[in-house]
């Protein structure tokens, strides 16, 4: 088991996800473009910041297919933006075995975070291409080169975990929040099918499409409506309940009030009058 792992690969799916929600859920064609844009020079951030993993997660979500379909969002992106696209490209291009990214890694300082998915390749690679034992002879040996190999990827990870980026950034609590919301509310939408109502495939399409938007957002306005009226009704039943409550508590108080007063008088009349004696009287009651 790999909690950690599978929580970075979690994270990585979720990101891809989300950035393309922020594409698609905008409507007009050139809220697209502008979101577009800010991705991609979102990803040149992340490489700038040797962010390696979020750099593949622009790539991904930006290449996916609910975004390259749409034509006219990539018509009006700039040659800037598309320049810089393909820079992201080439930096984590597979080709020559990720040779740029390998390379770029062993050149910056940390604070660093590698693209995890790499690793796990290089470690899948050694461990099913290499025996765990060779034989010298009659005896059985542990191959302690593929062990070094193993640890030496192991290793460098680990030495990426030592240095963070709170030297750099500071957290920003409700920039924190939006995020995280926007994250988890993206992962209920199907980002294709927004790109299709976005985009649609022919115009008989994008017609039955807006009219079936209309008639989505007609029963919501419907039931929003029946919503309001039943709270409403709730509300003027709860001013009732409390105008008796109140009139309730003001008789109740008027009870007390005159058992009080009764309470008072009964006090009154049973009180028993102190008697003083003089000294001649109390001398009689000792000698009697």
């Amino acid at each position: 088991d790999a909690p950690n792992v599978m929580k970075m690969v979690n994270h990585f799916n979720k990101m891809v996800k989300w950035l393309q929600y922020e594409i698609v859920n905008q409507v007009k064609s050139s809220l697209r473009v502008i979101i577009l844009e800010k991705v991609i020079e979102l990803g040149m951030i992340f490489a700038r910041l040797n962010n390696f993993n979020g750099a593949m997660e622009v790539i991904s979500a930006v290449n996916g297919s609910s975004i390259r379909r749409m034509k006219n969002t990539w018509e009006g992106v700039s040659e800037c933006s598309l320049t810089n696209m393909k820079d992201l490209e080439k930096l984590m291009s597979h080709e020559g075995n990720y040779a740029i990214y390998r390379k770029t890694v062993k050149s910056v300082d940390p604070p660093l975070i590698p693209h995890l998915a790499i690793a796990m390749k290089d470690l899948t690679f050694i461990e099913d291409g290499n025996k765990s034992f060779v034989m010298s002879g009659a005896k059985k040996l542990v191959n302690f080169d593929k062990i070094y190999r193993i640890s030496t990827i192991i290793y460098e990870i680990q030495s990426f975990q030592h240095c963070g980026y709170q030297q750099r950034f500071r957290p920003v609590a409700i920039l924190q929040e939006w995020i995280n919301r926007s994250v988890d509310l993206s992962q209920s939408f199907d980002a294709y099918e927004m790109s299709l109502r976005d985009e649609p495939r022919n115009p008989n399409e994008a017609v039955e499409s807006l009219l079936m938007e209309q008639q989505k957002l007609r029963n919501a306005l419907e039931q929003s409506d029946i919503e309001i009226e039943s709270l409403r009704e709730e509300n003027a039943k709860l001013k009732d309940e409390a105008a008796q409550m109140q009139k309730d508590i003001l008789d109740l108080q008027k009870i007390v009030d005159v058992t009080a007063i009764k309470d008072a008088a009964t006090r009154k009349r049973l009180t028993v009058p102190k008697i003083k004696f003089s000294e001649v009287e109390e001398e009689t009651l000792r000698d009697m």
